[in-house]
């Protein structure tokens, strides 16, 4: 659930900061109230590619954070998602803590205050907000999202768990191959070594 959205010089907005309260929110108004640019700051903090056109008139920068009450069905995959990016993650309060800060020459991201990739961003806000609407994302329609929601239903979380940290234990065996294979002789160095090991046992030497 969204606790609280602070918006800080995005399009119109000069200064915003709305609190949600537990329950069904509606906002409403008339065309050209405002309710496009809350749902477009939404979307830009979930990982959308942020235009500089967004940074109101005038100013140097604007800036969007959120922080969001996790639930237990999606604390463990964001936490994994979180300390993947070496980000503090507070498993008993289960709050995260979004923001961007967009500027003129690019944008920067932070979960926790910690800086992450927007990727980060984009996984985080698939696990906890649909926008629904014409040509916006659902993310029912991903099959990643529908396998959750089955693992979820057939209560398979702890053996997910146990399945994605074996696929990591595996992945990180092959770097670690590969990175020794690279260290290995190739098939004609190891011919030269074999015709050099020959010569030396036809040789014979003998101590001293």
């Amino acid at each position: 659930m969204i606790e609280w959205l602070n918006i800080r010089n995005l399009a119109l907005i000069e200064s915003a900061e709305i609190e949600f309260k537990p329950g069904f929110t509606v906002i409403t108004g008339e065309t050209g109230a405002g309710k496009s640019v809350l749902m477009g700051a939404m979307s830009v903090l979930l990982g959308e590619r942020a235009d500089k056109r967004l940074i109101r008139s005038g100013e140097a920068r604007c800036e969007i954070s959120a922080g969001l009450k996790l639930g237990k069905q999606v604390m463990d995959a964001v936490g994994r998602i979180v300390e993947k990016a070496d980000a503090e993650f507070d498993r008993a309060g289960g709050t995260v803590i979004l923001r961007r800060v967009i500027t003129h020459s690019g944008s920067r991201n932070y979960v926790n205050d910690t800086p992450v990739t927007l990727q980060v961003l984009e996984e985080i806000g698939n696990l906890l907000i649909d926008v629904h609407g014409p040509h916006e994302h659902q993310s029912l329609l991903k099959q990643s999202v529908q396998l959750q929601m089955l693992d979820r239903y057939a209560g398979l979380e702890k053996a997910v768990a146990a399945c994605a940290d074996a696929w990591q234990a595996i992945l990180s065996l092959q770097t670690r191959i590969a990175e020794m294979e690279k260290d290995l002789p190739s098939s004609a160095e190891a011919e030269y070594l074999r015709a050099v090991l020959s010569e030396i046992d036809k040789a014979a030497p003998r101590p001293g």
